[in-house]
């Protein structure tokens, strides 16, 4: 048995958090991914950290900031209990104090209880650690990715001024393709979605025209950037918003195609 938890080592490192046991009952838990905004009592900001549950096999999986996580856990009513956590063994400088706090947050909980909109992990009367869903593959309002022209609005928090041709992206779900214009350049590219607004867009491709009249060359390199960058989407009534992690990328505006 020692040796064989020597071997493993080389892997995971395992975190004691917890007692071990399988049996989970709440469906409600499974539905997201859950992505932290607080951590005893502190903001987290753009964070790679996430957190998923599988009721049937009684499993956690996710990220803790730096590294992958995965263990046992149970819910019994509002009752939760993490089992050991195992982590791969990469080295992320000052992440990692943020990683370790996130890991103590879990081995903590001892309930949890959904606070507007928001999941809350409980530890006596403290939330150490508080999470939003990222249910963002869901369309809202019949709305869905292929459905709409995407008109670029906003890089980040900046908004798109107008500009001699709007940028825009659509989506083709029959080739599995992603295209547009970035106001320069025609571009295109693929692209692939999963549960829980997952994405993914990659071998963009485009024209190599030079716009150098206006500020066109810099929106376009934000467009591409924001592309390439996204994990995940979000479909609120009439607008697009991808992000990376928790942080929001680009913001669309659907008109007619």
């Amino acid at each position: 048995m020692k040796g064989l938890i020597r071997a493993c080592f080389l892997f995971i490192a395992v975190i004691p958090i917890g007692s071990v046991t399988v049996s989970a009952k709440s469906n409600r838990l499974e539905r997201s991914r859950w992505i932290p905004v607080e951590v005893n009592g502190t903001k987290v900001g753009n964070t790679r950290a996430f957190l998923e549950f599988d009721a049937d096999a009684g499993r956690f999986s996710g990220n803790a900031g730096c590294n992958r996580m995965f263990g046992t856990y149970t819910v019994k009513g509002s009752a939760i209990d993490f089992g050991p956590a195992g982590t791969t063994r990469m080295h992320c400088g000052p992440a990692m104090a943020a990683e370790t706090e996130f890991l103590a947050a879990l081995s903590q909980a001892k309930r949890f209880r959904f606070k507007g909109g928001r999941l809350e992990l409980i530890s006596g009367k403290k939330a150490v650690a508080k999470f939003i869903a990222a249910e963002t593959g869901k369309p809202q309002d019949g709305v869905k990715l292929e459905d709409r022209k995407w008109v670029l609005e906003a890089i980040g928090d900046s908004k798109v001024g107008k500009l001699e041709e709007t940028p825009f992206l659509n989506f083709d779900a029959a080739k599995k393709s992603a295209g547009g214009n970035s106001s320069c350049n025609a571009f295109g590219g693929s692209y692939e979605t999963a549960g829980a607004g997952k994405i993914r867009i990659f071998d963009v491709i485009s024209t190599m025209r030079a716009c150098i009249e206006d500020d066109r060359m810099e929106i376009e390199r934000g467009f591409y950037n924001g592309l390439r960058e996204a994990d995940r989407y979000k479909i609120t009534k009439n607008s697009l918003e991808l992000y990376r992690g928790t942080k929001l990328l680009l913001t669309f505006r659907g008109v007619d195609k």
